[in-house]
C-alpha cells in the first residue's frame, strides 16, 4: 500500500544502466527469483572459482550456458555435468512485461 503512495521515479544508476520501478509485474518478478535459485543448485551449482594462482574468488558464479574455467569456457563443469542452456524464456523477460 505504501509503495503506492509514494512516486517511485526511473533513475539511472550508471551510464546506460536504468532502474525502471514497476516494470515487472510482481508475479513475473517471482517468477525470474524461481528460476535464479533453480538455476544456482543444478546440474551445475553456483560456486567461486579457483584461479591458477591458488587464491578462491570472493564471489560465486553461475553458469548461463557456459562454464567459465580460467582462460576458457566450456559446456561442461570441472566433473564432466553438463551446463544448462540459456533460457529461452529469460530473453522475452528481458523483453517487456
Amino acid at each position: 500500500m505504501m509503495m503506492r503512495l509514494i512516486a517511485r521515479e526511473r533513475d539511472e544508476i550508471a551510464p546506460g544502466a536504468v532502474h525502471v520501478p514497476d516494470w515487472l509485474a510482481l508475479e513475473k518478478q517471482r517468477r525470474i527469483v524461481e528460476a535464479c535459485r533453480a538455476w544456482a543448485v543444478a546440474p551445475v551449482p553456483m560456486r567461486a572459482v579457483i584461479l591458477p594462482s591458488g587464491h578462491q574468488m570472493s564471489v560465486k558464479m553461475v553458469c548461463l550456458g557456459w562454464h567459465w574455467q580460467p582462460y576458457r569456457y566450456t559446456r561442461t563443469d570441472d566433473e564432466g555435468a553438463q551446463v544448462q542452456s540459456f533460457l529461452s524464456e529469460w530473453s522475452t523477460w528481458a523483453e517487456g512485461r
